[in-house]
């Protein structure tokens, strides 16, 4: 393949009779676009089925559609790992000359954005995926040149963690900035009229979401509608609900943003291709009053993009969805309601469960890296002082 880069590695272990091949275990890197990531797509998907957390986010027409959307020209790393020639690993990587704290770096990127929402280095469970993970690392930093390396939306304790822990062993400077507090819910299953999920939630707010859905049922029928397929015109409804209150008039709706259109345009054509396309929709009397872009995959629902038309804003349309989704998602048995994204207070309202998202950064040897490193330590330092230089003095008030 044109720009791929290959290191190759066979160990042996010898006893007193015979030397025994060890697994042959070989890292490749490929450089070049969305290309790279479409001629393993097969045996990637076969490899996320057996990974250690499989999620969509995390599948190849994920990063084929990040990169065709948000990065069509820029140079893509992907570096596999295979034990044998199968594949054991994959880390989709972005190459980039970008500014960090005013300093111009050599970066390697994680392959994602704030809309792609959870990224990491995909693995096997097998006992020899921790080797994979080594090679990686080590073919990292014999192979590639780069002064920063920074993964953005991890889970705290996934694959790419060890990434990190194996780069700070071999002493390279480590950072870390926690993103975001993803709450979830997490459904036992039975009787959806049990309500289950319903246990952590405040009393009141279970009042008042009875007492909307009765106050809103009165100005028409309400209907829940649930689609799988991506149909333009469903599309279309869903973009209308979102833009229609504050993302509209603040500029952040997906339709204002050609990049951003194109990619949930094509994320919900992939989404229905591979069967985990979820798009809610709440009718009250004919119109949408609230409307859910979802994902229902490995028995658990995750929620990408709430919108409510705010016109409904005295019934809560938004958290009345919430609640006929997660019924539904009982009645198809789904283990877990996935809010995705920062913990904000109308989640909050729903669930105390969270997971924590990290930003890593890993700092070169490099004179441009260790810079770096003493850059960001002093100024994460002068910060640290600022804060509690006010604590104490709020203290002594």
């Amino acid at each position: 393949m044109p720009g791929q880069i290959l290191i190759s590695r066979q160990d042996v272990v010898t006893s007193h009779e015979q030397t025994i091949p060890k697994p042959l275990l070989t890292v490749e890197g490929h450089r070049g676009g969305v290309e790279v990531v479409e001629s393993i797509a097969a045996e990637w998907r076969e490899l996320c089925a057996e990974a250690h957390n499989d999620q969509p986010f995390f599948r190849p027409e994920w990063v084929g559609t990040y990169l065709r959307a948000f990065a069509p020209c820029k140079p893509i790393l992907l570096i596999t790992a295979r034990v044998d020639g199968r594949l054991k690993a994959v880390l989709p990587l972005v190459e980039e000359q970008a500014w960090h704290w005013g300093v111009p770096v050599r970066k390697l990127r994680s392959a994602a954005n704030v809309h792609c929402l959870r990224f990491d280095l995909i693995r096997s469970t097998t006992r020899e995926s921790r080797l994979a993970t080594q090679a990686i690392w080590e073919f990292l930093t014999d192979s590639i040149t780069w002064d920063l390396f920074e993964m953005e939306h991890v889970l705290a304790g996934a694959p790419l963690e060890d990434l990190v822990s194996t780069a700070y062993a071999n002493g390279f400077a480590v950072a870390r900035r926690e993103s975001w507090h993803a709450p979830y819910i997490p459904i036992l299953g039975g009787d959806p009229a049990g309500e289950s999920w319903l246990q952590g939630t405040d009393p009141k707010f279970r009042a008042n979401l009875r007492r909307r859905w009765r106050n809103l049922s009165a100005q028409g029928t309400l209907t829940l509608q649930r689609f799988d397929k991506a149909d333009p015109q469903i599309l279309q409804r869903f973009y209308e609900v979102e833009r229609s209150g504050w993302k509209g008039r603040s500029g952040s709706a997906i339709t204002l943003d050609q990049h951003t259109k194109q990619f949930y345009d094509e994320i919900a054509k992939v989404a229905e291709q591979f069967n985990y396309l979820s798009i809610y929709i709440l009718e009250s009397n004919g119109r949408d009053v609230a409307a859910q872009f979802g994902l229902s995959y490995g028995g658990r629902y995750f929620l990408l993009k709430p919108a409510y038309d705010e016109a409904y804003s005295q019934y809560s349309p938004g958290q009345l969805l919430v609640h006929a989704v997660l019924e539904d998602c009982v009645k198809r048995g789904c283990t877990e309601f996935d809010f995705l994204g920062a913990s904000d207070n109308w989640k909050k309202d729903w669930t105390s469960h969270t997971r924590v998202q990290n930003v890593w950064y890993v700092f070169n040897k490099t004179r441009t890296g260790r810079a770096l490193d003493v850059l960001v330590s002093a100024i994460k330092h002068a910060r640290n002082t600022i804060l509690d230089r006010r604590s104490h003095a709020l203290n002594s008030i």
